[in-house]
């Protein structure tokens, strides 16, 4: 779920990290385009499709000044179904760095996509 990525943003505004990841993140504010209703139909469960659908339509913009006081790596998938690529530019931009892409689907900490993930946090 793209959940994890945003609840980091939220809690670095508050608080400072060595540095931090984000994971086919949601953007620190959610583009209210065609690929929010594409984003909604790629969820199944129905907890987590409540849970999003607030989160997409009703949580607040994160502080990206805030955020800033902590390095960042923007981590996505080239075969990401949930979080459009654009989203993903678009989170990188908003924070100043290159967005870094896998070749895995959505679920980055699963499977052989793991791997990946590891050797892009070691490299960071």
């Amino acid at each position: 779920m793209p959940l994890g990525g945003y609840l980091v943003q939220r809690h670095l505004q508050a608080r400072t990290a060595p540095r931090a990841m984000l994971l086919a993140s949601l953007p620190p504010s959610v583009p209210r385009t065609h690929d929010l209703f594409h984003v909604m139909a790629e969820v199944y469960c129905s907890n987590s499709h409540a849970i999003l659908d607030s989160a997409l339509t009703g949580a607040p913009h994160v502080d990206v000044r805030a955020v800033l006081r902590t390095p960042l790596v923007v981590l996505a998938s080239v075969g990401d179904r949930v979080v459009p690529m654009p989203w993903v530019r678009y989170t990188a931009v908003r924070y100043g760095v290159e967005p870094r892409f896998v070749d895995a689907g959505h679920l980055l900490m699963l499977g052989r996509s793991a791997n990946a993930v590891i050797l892009a946090l070691a490299a960071s």
